[in-house]
């Protein structure tokens, strides 16, 4: 009587044997495709469904980029508010170079009053903007910051040596 042979797991597509090499370990357990099949059959379905997702997404993002925009917007008028001390935000005019009060939200910026914020934010491990903003809300608005528009921040900036690049040099 012949010796009993298991039977090896081929694949569905192309019917070679399945080895550790050219496939992942469930296929090899339990039957499947070889890694060059598998590839070709996900690059198929990929091109099948991809008019529809994209379709989708274009839609979901024009939707959602909206509903982003407010809160954004939102996040950063809370914010402002809090730490110029008015509503609307408006600059804190360090150099006197504002006849009214500077109060475009799109212009205005949150600046560290000791400078530093790069590093700061190295060290918190958020970008600027957005994440930023989010942190000194949920970390209940710390002491150091203040609202500036863009061109005081710019003369505060070159005044204070603030435009030092990375190795601390002055430009």
């Amino acid at each position: 009587m012949p010796e009993f042979v298991p039977c090896k797991s081929l694949c569905y597509k192309c019917r070679t044997i399945l080895t550790k090499e050219n496939t992942c370990p469930y296929y090899l357990k339990n039957g499947g495709y070889c890694y060059k099949c598998k590839r070709e059959k996900s690059k198929a379905e990929y091109n099948k469904y991809k008019p529809k997702v994209s379709a989708y997404q274009k839609i979901y993002r024009k939707e959602h980029r909206q509903m982003i925009i407010k809160r954004r917007r939102q996040i950063k008028l809370t914010l402002f508010s809090h730490y110029s001390d008015t509503n609307p935000p408006q600059c804190a005019n360090l150099y006197g170079i504002h006849e009214k009060p500077f109060t475009i939200l799109e212009a205005l910026q949150l600046d560290h009053i000791n400078g530093g914020g790069y590093k700061e934010h190295q060290r918190l491990g958020v970008s600027g903007g957005d994440g930023f903003y989010r942190w000194l809300i949920k970390n209940n608005y710390p002491e150091g910051y203040q609202v500036l528009c863009a061109n005081c921040n710019w003369i505060k900036r070159f005044k204070d040596s603030e435009h030092a690049n990375l190795l601390g040099e002055v430009i």
